[in-house]
C-alpha cells in the first residue's frame, strides 16, 4: 500500500509540474487569453499543450487540444 501512494504522489507530483509549467508559458504567450480552459487537463494533455506553445503553434490549435 506505500509503494502504491508513493506512486500516486510521484504521478500527481509529474501532473502539477507540466501544469504549472504550461500555464506559466501560456500566460507569457497569451496574457489576455483566460486560462481556466487549462483547468483539470490529463499529463498528457498538458505535454502537448506546452509543446504546442514551444513550437508557436496557433491559438486555435491550442484550443483544439483542449476539446
Amino acid at each position: 500500500i506505500r509503494q502504491e501512494g508513493k506512486e500516486e504522489g510521484l504521478k500527481e507530483g509529474e501532473l502539477l509540474k507540466a501544469k504549472e509549467n504550461t500555464l506559466m508559458l501560456f500566460k507569457s504567450k497569451y496574457p489576455q487569453e483566460d486560462i481556466l480552459m487549462l483547468e483539470n487537463l490529463t499529463l498528457s494533455q498538458y505535454n502537448e499543450i506546452f509543446k504546442a506553445l514551444i513550437e508557436n503553434k496557433d491559438l486555435q490549435i491550442i484550443k483544439e487540444m483542449i476539446k
